[in-house]
């Protein structure tokens, strides 16, 4: 896990649903909804969304988990670049000033520049064109001022929470580094101390729980909204070729040690040879596999379409016929164990498929309308100064 899980999670709910609804560029998923592959916004085992198709673009996708089979992340090199030279990336919005400088005052209390430069970094992810620095950062800045239009309201209509829940949220992004040193030196990287840390989260959780307690409860999407969704959206709902699979995964890399991979395609072929005399697979992803996104679901990867895993991995699932079992499978990130539960023709999915994402994707609609109606009225009756 890096910081930018961190930043992500540091800056709540409200910061991401208004900058989405302020039409801030470069976060935008594609139209099936999944989480993009072969780009930055990809990590190592994405598994494919267990729908075969989704909602327009913006729809909540299938959370990113480490260790996909998704092509690795990269891009084609600068143009002029020698031959095998990795991609150059894209800029960094960089500070322009000093981080203690005042940039907007929200009912007098103050939002510095290093507070912004923080969450714009954290909400770019270098995806952002330099032409539209400038735009971002005021559109990250309001999501700001928001964002502490909320708090405000929140603490002065008694919400709060207590040390142990702020304790027990920076636990879990605790326990994704190896250990404390490694994150508190992760933290400082980017200036940052458990103590800064610790105030963000609370100050988040308090706005949090306020739009789950004042927002969200009151949302409601009816099985009459999700029919009229999907049927002005058909085109949306199509599906190339898809097979569903399970795996199971021994970790090696193409450049592990010799007796590293010999050792973890001996487990590989353990593993087959039990799945093939009858043992349940997915008890045996659990035991065995080491892909964290799968073993715990059995292994199940979901619904995909030919491209989108590595070719071998690819190649060998769509050769397979349902109920069948690989031999064992090298690719980039291991060993895998192969078996295919599913086989579906190019078609249309069923709303019963989608149903889930699409309730989903409307709550979260409903629910930012909410929020910037909320946040609306706010400001008409707040005390708002810009410097920026």
């Amino acid at each position: 896990m890096t910081i930018k899980v961190l930043r992500f999670f540091a800056l709540g709910l409200l910061v991401t649903a208004l900058a989405l609804a302020a039409g801030c560029k470069g976060g935008d998923k594609p139209a099936d909804g999944s989480e993009k592959t072969g780009d930055a916004a990809a990590t190592p085992t994405t598994p494919p969304a267990t729908a075969p198709s989704a909602p327009p673009a913006e729809a909540p996708g299938t959370a990113s988990g480490e260790g996909s089979l998704a092509p690795p992340p990269g891009g084609a090199p600068t143009p002029g670049a020698p031959k095998g030279a990795p991609p150059t990336p894209p800029p960094p919005i960089a500070p322009s000033g000093p981080p203690a400088q005042v940039v907007a005052k929200v009912n007098g209390h103050s939002i510095t520049r290093g507070e912004l430069d923080f969450a714009v970094s954290g909400m770019a992810q270098g995806r952002v064109p330099p032409e539209q620095h400038a735009e971002f950062r005021r559109s990250v800045l309001n999501s700001l001022i928001d964002q502490e239009l909320v708090y405000q309201k929140a603490v002065a209509s008694k919400v709060d929470v207590t040390p142990a829940e702020v304790d027990a949220s920076l636990a879990k992004v605790r326990q994704n580094f190896p250990n404390q040193k490694a994150f508190e030196e992760e933290l400082a990287k980017d200036g940052m101390t458990l103590a800064t840390v610790s105030t963000m989260f609370r100050h988040n959780m308090i706005i949090d729980k306020y739009i789950k307690n004042n927002v969200v409860g009151n949302v409601k999407v009816s099985q009459q909204d999700e029919a009229q969704f999907y049927q002005q959206n058909l085109d949306k709902m199509k599906h190339p070729e898809q097979v569903r699979a399970s795996h199971i995964l021994l970790r090696a890399t193409k450049d592990a040690p010799a007796d590293q991979k010999t050792a973890q395609k001996a487990k590989a072929e353990e593993a087959l040879a039990k799945a093939r005399s009858g043992s349940d697979f997915a008890a045996l992803a659990k035991e065995y596999s080491q892909d964290p996104g799968s073993a715990q679901r059995g292994g199940d990867l979901g619904y995909f379409e030919k491209g989108k895993m590595v070719p071998p991995f690819d190649q060998a699932a769509f050769s397979l016929k349902v109920g069948a079992i690989s031999d064992v499978v090298e690719t980039d990130f291991g060993y895998h164990i192969i078996k295919v539960t599913d086989h579906r023709p190019e078609g249309v999915t069923p709303i019963d498929d989608v149903r889930p994402r699409i309730h989903e994707y409307l709550a979260n609609e409903k629910v930012k309308g909410e929020v910037q109606k909320m946040t609306e009225g706010l400001r008409k009756q707040a005390k708002i100064e810009v410097t920026l």
